[in-house]
C-alpha cells in the first residue's frame, strides 16, 4: 500500500528497479563508515554511557532527556542496536547506513509522484520521469551534506526522522490525489508524522510542507470551488502533533536554552534568516563544511542583506 505508484505513463517495475539501484549506491558509498568508532561528541552520552538503552523499554525512552534532547524513537533504536551488537560501533553505523538507503529509495518514489503532479500535460514520458527521479535520489543520497547524518551515530535522529517524514509526505500526496479510499492514506500520513516527530522535532515543519505541496504541484487551491476550509482543517491533526512535540522540546531544552538577555530576539531572528541562505549556499557549493558554526560577530552585515533578499525572492517566486 505504501509503495503504490498509480501511473499510466510510468513502468512501475522499472521505477522500483531504478530506486533500488539508487539506494544500493548510497549504501555502498557509505560502507566505509562501518570502520568508524564512536565519537566523543554526543555518541558517549547517547550510546556508550547511556544506561537506558541497555533494555528495550519504552518507559525510559519517553521520559528521559539526553543532552537536553527528547528523541524517544531514536533512543529505542539504540536499544535495539545494543541488543543486537552490544557496544560494537559497526552495528550502529550499519543501522544508519541502511536507513539512509531506505530514504534514498523513498526519495525516488516521492520525486516521481511530485513530478507527475507537476507535469499535468504529459510533456515528459514515463522513462524521462524515472530517470529524473533516479538522479534526484542519487543527488540526495550522495550530497556531502548527508555525511554528518549518516556517518555519525548520534545523528540517528536525522535518518530516522527522514524515513518517517518522507513516508508521511508520500501518503499525504496519495490522500490529496484520491477521490476514493483516501482515509487509509490520510491515517498513515498522520501516523508517520507522529513517528517522525518522535524521532526529531524537525518534523514540526510537515503541516507547512503539506500546504506548499497543496499549492504546488498539486494545485488544490486552483481548482474551481476548491474546499479551502477542508484543505486547511485537514492539517489540524498534524498541527496538534507538532504543537505537542514543540512543548516536549521546550521542556527537554529548558535547562539548555540561552535567555533573551544574553542573545536578544532580533539577533536570533537574523541568525535564523541567515541560516536559510547558508544551507542553500552549502547545498549548491558544499565546501568548508564543519561540525559547528559559531554565531556571526556581526549578524546584520552584508551577508544578512543578501540572505534577506534571497529569501524574499524565493517566497515571491
Amino acid at each position: 500500500m505504501i509503495l503504490e505508484m498509480p501511473s499510466s505513463r510510468v513502468n512501475r517495475t522499472r521505477l522500483h528497479i531504478f530506486a533500488i539501484i539508487a539506494a544500493s549506491v548510497s549504501v555502498i558509498v557509505f560502507l566505509g563508515a562501518l570502520r568508524n568508532g564512536f565519537l566523543g561528541w554526543d555518541d558517549t552520552d547517547y550510546v556508550v554511557e547511556n544506561p537506558f538503552i541497555r533494555t528495550l523499554s519504552a518507559g525510559p525512552a519517553f521520559t528521559r532527556v539526553v543532552l537536553s534532547n527528547w528523541h524517544p524513537l531514536a533512543m529505542l533504536s539504540y536499544a535495539v542496536d545494543y541488543g543486537l551488537w552490544g557496544l560494537n560501533p559497526a552495528g550502529y553505523h550499519l543501522t544508519n547506513i541502511v536507513l539512509h538507503g531506505l530514504n534514498t529509495y523513498l526519495v525516488a518514489l516521492l520525486t516521481l509522484k511530485l513530478m507527475e503532479s507537476a507535469d499535468r500535460r504529459g510533456f515528459f514520458d514515463g522513462q524521462a520521469l524515472i530517470y529524473a527521479s533516479f538522479f534526484s535520489a542519487l543527488l540526495f543520497a550522495l550530497h556531502p551534506l548527508r555525511v554528518e547524518s549518516v556517518a555519525w551515530v548520534a545523528e540517528r535522529k536525522d535518518v530516522l526522522c527522514g524515513f518517517f517524514y518522507i513516508l508521511s509526505v508520500i501518503e499525504y500526496v496519495k490522500y490529496a490525489k484520491r477521490k476514493n479510499g483516501w482515509a487509509v492514506s490520510y491515517a498513515l500520513a498522520v501516523v508517520f508524522a507522529a513517528l517522525a516527530l518522535l524521532s526529531k522535532p524537525m518534523a514540526v515543519s510537515l503541516p507547512l510542507v503539506f500546504l506548499i505541496i497543496d499549492f504546488y504541484p498539486l494545485e488544490r487551491f486552483a481548482v474551481e470551488n476548491a474546499p479551502v476550509r477542508r484543505i486547511v482543517l485537514e492539517k489540524a491533526p498534524f498541527v496538534a502533533l507538532a504543537a505537542a512535540d514543540a512543548l516536549a522540546t521546550l521542556w527537554a531544552q529548558s535547562k539548555a536554552m540561552v535567555p533573551l538577555k544574553t542573545i536578544p530576539f532580533g539577533i536570533r531572528a537574523a541568525v535564523a534568516l541567515r541560516a536559510y541562505a547558508f544551507y542553500l549556499y552549502r547545498a549548491v557549493l558544499p565546501v568548508n563544511l564543519a561540525p559547528f558554526y559559531p554565531l556571526p560577530q556581526r549578524p546584520f552585515d552584508g551577508a544578512f542583506a543578501v540572505a534577506a533578499l534571497l529569501m524574499a525572492a524565493l517566497a515571491a517566486l
